[in-house]
């Protein structure tokens, strides 16, 4: 949606879409300023901080879309496994 500020949606699904992507980016960004502090004694540089936020912020959405957290660490433990490749699907964590 960070470049296409005049597109209206067609329809309540793609709002639906636009704004949760929207807020994924917020809460990527808000949360990278914290995760330096979640691994104490390890350097990072912002933009391993905001991949590994938008990893889990991933995962907290996999948990608020099935209520199942442990569908949330198997999201984790894929994207751990496929490192920068790990998918940006987060019903994948849920097969």
């Amino acid at each position: 949606m960070a470049g296409d500020e005049h597109h209206v949606p067609r329809n309540t699904r793609e709002f639906l879409a636009l704004w949760n992507d929207a807020v994924e980016e917020h809460l990527v960004h808000q949360l990278a300023q914290s995760v330096p502090g979640l691994v104490r004694g390890r350097p990072m540089d912002p933009a391993s901080a905001e991949a590994l936020a938008g990893q889990l912020v991933r995962a907290l959405r996999v948990t608020s879309m099935t209520g199942d957290p442990a569908a949330a660490v198997r999201h984790l433990e894929d994207a751990a496994r496929a490192g920068d490749q790990a998918s940006d699907d987060p019903g994948r964590a849920t097969s």
